[in-house]
């Protein structure tokens, strides 16, 4: 009886990395597409309109030549500059109010500066106002009580 072996895994490509003006091109594109592609779906937002601006955007990425970027890779790239401007901004936020010397934070890209002006206001960014932290484990049976009835 013959020993199956296992399949050989195939070496994954990978794409080259964004380039700056990719970067600062992704950015600033879907910051004045904003309304559309972050918004409500209604009568004028719908999953085709969000899907045709994703493509025309990657297409304008396409057209500086510098690699060829599939429409996910381009979402996941605005995806993951805006979850870094998020914590660049909020990691300033908490540094403002220290005391002492540190280190100075890191700089803030272009394309990380847009999204923070884009979303600084909104509750991703800044939280709920009058918001109140909480945790289920320090709730109290009172505190569970209260909230029942």
């Amino acid at each position: 009886m013959a020993e199956e072996q296992p399949p050989k895994k195939i070496p994954r490509i990978r794409d080259q990395n964004f380039s700056s003006i990719e970067v600062n091109l992704i950015s600033r594109r879907v910051v004045e597409e904003l309304g559309l592609l972050r918004g409500k779906f209604g009568k004028d937002v719908t999953a085709d309109a969000k899907n045709k601006m994703w493509e025309k955007i990657t297409a304008e990425v396409n057209a500086l030549g510098v690699s060829y970027r599939q429409v996910l890779t381009v979402k996941t790239k605005f995806r993951n500059l805006t979850r870094d401007a998020k914590d660049k901004f909020t990691y300033e936020k908490k540094e403002r109010n220290r005391t002492g010397g540190g280190s100075a934070p890191k700089p803030i890209s272009v394309a990380e500066e847009n999204i923070i002006n884009a979303l600084k206001d909104t509750s991703s960014f800044k939280g709920i106002d009058d918001g109140m932290e909480t945790s289920v484990g320090n709730c109290t049976e009172s505190m569970l009580e209260a909230l029942l009835h």
